[in-house]
């Protein structure tokens, strides 16, 4: 269903901008909306006097099992603290900003890989981020989810916001077409000193693009190989770790995939309201999922009936505005097992 609303997605930026864009256009665009900019400002110390230092990079969001992750390189996110701001997708192609401390319950922990330059940070479920991003973000079956270059022939495209690029009146990740230049080939991280694995692609990365996407986009006629996941599909082949001279590293997108199925989820409880400000429902969760709805309120602020959702088992109900249910969904352990559309 996801993989039918990214598509449709790109068909909606056809429409609005005429299909002389043409479906790869799209499929970028589409894809654009769910990198994100990474901004951490300090101060220093620099040859005995203080200094103004900002360390930045891009990143990107993650739809795993209907939960949200924020990706990014592992070099970004080591200087990217409680103090930072995340700039991403808003209203009318306006860059939102906000501090990266709001998307986590308690402090920033980013979950590493061990063997690769990825950071994944899980988002608690808030009613605002979700509303806006919850389908700006990359459902996790379009990655690679094998140890594997892309073919050479392919054409990758690297999301990111090089030199800042992008982030002010309008919010416009920059774009670069490239192909792959290698196959899988180890080599020395300079910040760990260790060998780690990539891939190459024949155009550099620049200060900036660090933590982006890497996508392979399908020109029209090899769209219908996405239904049946072919290398030459629509997919998200890794992320930009670095320059290595005058080539782009790449990560494989199977060290995002193991991160984000090992990263803890959020637990405890959140409060989520109407678009009058009103209070909506107050839930709790534990690693990730649903485990008690403690009320539900109309628009009007009249108690609704909740659902019997108890240890994460039961039924959570939804209404529309005017107050009418129409979905009960029913849950086992705290994962969907029916939905009942009223």
């Amino acid at each position: 269903m996801i993989k039918s609303l990214i598509l449709a997605t790109a068909f909606l930026f056809l429409f609005k901008n005429g299909f002389s864009q043409g479906f790869e256009d799209s499929l970028v665009e589409s894809f654009s909306t769910f990198t994100v900019y990474l901004e951490n400002k300090s101060i220093v110390l620099k040859n005995g006097t203080l200094a103004n230092q900002i360390d930045y990079g891009s990143g990107f969001f993650v739809n795993y099992n209907y939960y949200m992750y924020l990706v990014t390189a592992k070099h970004v996110a080591k200087k990217i603290n409680s103090g930072a701001t995340i700039t991403f997708y808003g209203n009318s192609s306006s860059p939102s900003t906000i501090k990266i401390d709001s998307l986590v319950n308690d402090k920033v922990e980013w979950t590493f890989n061990e063997k690769s330059d990825v950071a994944v940070l899980p988002i608690k479920p808030t009613s605002v981020l979700f509303k806006d991003t919850l389908f700006q973000a990359i459902p996790l079956d379009f990655f690679y989810d094998t140890l594997v270059a892309p073919l050479r022939r392919l054409e990758i495209v690297l999301l990111g916001f090089p030199l800042r690029l992008g982030i002010e009146k309008y919010f416009s990740p920059i774009s670069t077409s490239t192909k792959t230049a290698s196959r899988l080939i180890d080599l020395r991280n300079p910040e760990t000193d260790s060998l780690e694995t990539f891939f190459l692609v024949d155009a550099p990365s620049i200060p900036g693009n660090s933590g982006g996407p890497a996508m392979t986009i399908p020109v029209l006629p090899s769209v219908r190989g996405y239904f049946y996941g072919v290398r030459d599909s629509l997919s998200c082949v890794g992320l930009v770790h670095g320059v290595i001279g005058n080539f782009a590293a790449i990560v494989p997108s199977k060290f995002i995939v193991e991160t984000v199925k090992k990263t803890p989820r959020f637990s405890g409880r959140i409060k989520f309201y109407h678009s009058n400000g009103k209070i909506w429902s107050e839930r709790e969760y534990e690693n990730g999922f649903i485990k008690e709805v403690l009320y539900n309120m109309g628009k009007t602020g009249k108690p609704q009936d909740k659902g019997t959702i108890k240890n994460g088992t039961g039924t959570v109900n939804y209404y529309t505005e005017d107050g009418r249910l129409y979905v009960i969904e029913v849950y086992e352990n705290g994962k969907v097992k029916e939905v009942k559309k009223l």
